[in-house]
């Protein structure tokens, strides 16, 4: 399609700038870990995390981001 054919609401290169608007950047994708727990504190963790009506990988998540900020 010619310049005199292309509909005037589109740009020459729309699809390109689409795609790199909705490309996804693995290196900002979350990472995981593994994290041995000994059964006494997996223990503690699932209670709080059961009062707090939140999943064990949250409790932990926040917990660790809380420590984080404060050394930073």
């Amino acid at each position: 399609m010619d310049e005199a054919e292309r509909p005037s609401n589109s740009a020459p290169n729309e699809g390109s700038d689409a795609e790199e608007r909705y490309r996804l950047d693995p290196a900002k994708f979350p990472r995981r870990i593994d994290l041995e727990l000994s059964e006494p504190l997996l223990s503690h963790l699932e209670q709080m995390a059961a009062r707090r009506g939140r999943s064990i990988n949250d409790l932990i998540t926040e917990m660790l981001s809380r420590q984080l900020d404060q050394r930073l």
